[in-house]
């Protein structure tokens, strides 16, 4: 066992090394000793020539949602490129606009200076997402060129003319250009993009460039095919594909797109993770880039994006194996330490953010936080959760008031009082940083200890009774001031298939039928919650926090208990939790009033960092030996509760507090 820990672990760390270093290297080597000259280009000054007839014509296609704060600047950005107009026009397409993008175009497009551009403002009333877009007008153009680019990415003037004469040589099907933000928000997201850049600049001498920036790329139209609904990289397998097909994508650093806005760590990590899954879908779908006939584009994408897609799972299997054989073999303890101090360093300046970190601590932090962002995408990829919409456009899961609020809160059997009453700063900013990073870790390090486990438990469920191996389920999830979330929950199927054909959704009993023998045995073990990790990677649940109940009971309850819904207020359900140690399963409504005030308390402890601290631990310790003793170690074992009195009630910083839900009693 321990052999094929450490072959694993080598393999994984020489990919690792070959990727990160390796490969960069050689290409650099062969980027020095090859260098290319790239073809000149001659400026028009904005004047007419005899050589404008045989530019190509050349559509901007540029798919906007609720661009309202850059659409201007783009169409006056577009308006002075070096091109002629009689050659050149644009197509605004506003997808299911909410603001006023459509108008702000129409008028910028009839002032003075961009009144020569021809421009087209296309609004479809509902959205349908970029690649939606991109499917169903790019096939309309008459042009011959189509020039991708976003509606907050600014283009060096000279672009079109550039992009014109590599698009002379008739092998070349794309043509991309450098990507450059004019504000990062950070000296990591700045050295990454810089970094990015040059490893795109150097694949494109080895075989051509490896895909594109949405930012702004060009491709001949005839050459377009459509792409798969569900493609999440649409700006790397569009230009690949295209590739696929015999075409040449060529990358020329003259070409300059500047992102105008600047991301926040929230969307940079959502980003990140789109990407991810991104990666792992297109080195499946075009793994035939892989084949020796493409030469140096078959190496740059085996190296980088094909590696890239996979090195979470590298890491994670690098770091594991390190830290399990650091004790036995030195050769093992040199990765172990320096995983250990680059996840220490990513915790201390997420902690303190505002501290003053060198800018050598930034750029670990946000590699390492990159890679856990990444390996949550992975997941989704492979668990069917990631989209292809737009990237501020999807809620995750959320119902938001702004749409049919009424019939969401109804059906969820959450009032309106009940939703906007309290506010979900009562937790402390350490407590919710130091929990997720908590929960991000050790759902990875279980997931990866635990994997014999479920191998055994998906062949013991196959073979003691029909159907499938995983159980997904409809829950509740955090509710906040305009949303409800909904998630589906992943466990083990622990009853029979047809549990609930005849009897419908009924709470479980301590001797329900309806559950299987091995059932018995995981539900007893706490083993059928296992598969729930994957919710936690995914920022669905956390490893502690109230029980997510169905929709179908949740109306119920929240009619008959004061403030039941407000215990998810701000708080993401869990697997375990501090009622959960201490009361067991529900089987009537009383469990559940009982349950209630330990949700409450746990609520009122995130305000406090170091009673959170202590009680995480002891919950932790108690859902450890309630796997081992068994659940009837509860019963000879019960946690007092100290239950707030009125004046605790009045200074309570969470929702459930005196006079938070108006008509509503105090719990008794």
């Amino acid at each position: 066992m321990m052999t094929l820990v450490a072959g694993m672990t080598v393999a994984s760390l020489v990919l690792l090394v070959y990727h990160h270093a390796i490969y960069p290297a050689l290409l650099w080597a062969w980027a020095r000793r090859h260098p290319v000259t790239l073809p000149s280009v001659s400026p028009r000054r904005y004047r007419p020539t005899d050589a404008d007839r045989l530019l190509p014509s050349v559509v901007v296609l540029v798919p906007a949602f609720n661009e309202a704060a850059v659409i201007g600047d783009k169409i006056r950005n577009l308006a002075v490129l070096d091109y002629p107009a009689e050659r050149l026009r644009v197509v605004i397409a506003c997808d299911g606009c909410g603001d006023e993008t459509a108008a702000i175009a129409r008028a910028v497009a009839e002032q003075p200076e961009c009144r020569h551009l021809r421009v087209e403002v296309r609004e479809f009333s509902v959205n349908r997402g970029k690649l939606a877009l991109i499917n169903a007008l790019v096939p309309e153009m008459g042009d011959e060129v189509i020039a991708l680019s976003d509606a907050s990415a600014l283009v060096s003037v000279d672009a079109l003319l550039i992009a014109a004469r590599r698009f002379t040589d008739p092998q070349v099907g794309v043509v991309c250009g450098t990507y450059r933000l004019l504000r990062a928000f950070g000296a990591g997201e700045a050295a990454y993009w810089g970094y990015q850049t040059k490893l795109r600049d150097q694949e494109s001498v080895v075989g051509g460039a490896i895909g594109a920036h949405g930012a702004f790329y060009l491709f001949r139209a005839r050459l377009f095919r459509s792409l798969a609904a569900d493609t999440i990289n649409d700006d790397f397998v569009l230009p690949m594909s295209i590739v696929a097909h015999g075409a040449r994508a060529v990358s020329d650093p003259r070409i300059v797109a500047i992102e105008l806005e600047r991301a926040t760590a929230e969307q940079d990590r959502r980003r990140r993770q789109r990407i991810a899954a991104g990666n792992l879908q297109q080195l499946l779908r075009l793994r035939q880039l892989i084949h020796p006939r493409f030469g140096g584009t078959a190496f740059a994408f085996a190296s980088g994006k094909g590696l890239r897609a996979i090195t979470p799972l590298l890491l994670l299997l690098a770091v594991v194996g390190s830290l399990a054989l650091a004790g036995q073999a030195m050769v093992f303890a040199a990765p172990a330490v320096v995983a250990a101090a680059a996840c220490g360093v990513t915790v201390a300046s997420t902690l303190w953010p505002g501290g003053r970190w060198p800018r050598t601590v930034d750029r670990i932090s946000y590699v390492v936080s990159g890679y856990v962002a990444a390996f949550v995408g992975s997941c989704r990829y492979l668990l069917g959760r990631e989209g292809c919409g737009w990237g501020g456009a999807r809620r995750h899961g959320s119902v938001s008031l702004t749409a049919s609020a009424g019939q969401a809160l109804a059906w969820t059997g959450v009032s309106m009082g009940a939703a906007t009453a309290g506010r979900v700063g009562h937790i402390h900013p350490c407590v919710r940083i130091l929990k997720r990073t908590i929960d991000v870790a050790a759902a990875i390090t279980l997931l990866t200890l635990t994997s014999p486990v479920f191998a055994l438990a998906a062949l013991a469920i196959k073979l003691d009774s029909k159907g499938p191996v995983f159980f997904r389920q409809l829950r509740i999830g955090e509710c906040g001031h305009d949303h409800v979330r909904l998630i589906r929950i992943i466990k083990f199927r622990s009853m029979r298939e047809d549990a609930e054909s005849m009897s419908g959704a009924v709470w479980a009993s301590d001797d329900d039928p309806r559950v299987t023998r091995v059932g018995n045995i995981l539900r007893r073990s706490r083993l059928d919650e296992l598969p729930q990790l994957l919710n936690v990677l995914r920022g669905e649940m956390s490893l502690i926090g109230p029980r997510p109940e169905r929709p179908t009971f949740h109306h119920t309850l929240n009619s008959s208990l004061p403030f039941y819904a407000e215990r998810l207020f701000g708080v993401l359900p869990g697997i375990t939790g501090f009622a959960q140690v201490n009361l067991g399963s529900d089987h009537c409504l009383d469990d559940v009033r009982r349950k209630l005030f330990y949700d409450h308390a746990y609520a009122m402890a995130l305000s406090r960092p170091l009673v959170w601290l202590r009680l995480e631990l002891l919950i932790v310790a108690r859902t450890v030996v309630i796997m081992i003793a068994g659940p009837g170690w509860l019963a000879e074992h019960p946690l007092c509760l100290h239950v707030p009195s009125v004046a605790e009630h009045e200074t309570s910083p969470i929702p459930w507090a005196a006079g938070s839900c108006t008509g509503r009693r105090s719990p008794d």
